[in-house]
């Protein structure tokens, strides 16, 4: 993906986990990070993606999504 793609999809992710963090909708905000951190990984920022992923982990935690959490951690690993 163009770097410029990358940098709107960036944008997007952020601006949709604010807006479900804001309507309180624990489960599309670790969703967002979650893809917010596959970007960072395409855009080597390995330091961001790496808070995205566990910052998914832990709200994908609460929200008691086994299956997203796991992704989470996998994505960690990976």
């Amino acid at each position: 993906m163009r770097r410029n793609k990358l940098d709107e999809a960036e944008a997007s992710f952020q601006n949709a986990a604010a807006l479900h963090r804001q309507a309180q909708d624990i489960l599309g905000e670790g969703n967002d990070l979650c893809h917010l951190g596959e970007v960072h990984m395409q855009q080597n920022k390995l330091d961001e993606a790496e808070a995205s992923f566990q910052n998914a982990a832990a709200l994908h935690r609460r929200a008691k999504s086994v299956l997203e959490e796991g992704n989470d951690l996998c994505n960690l690993g990976g």
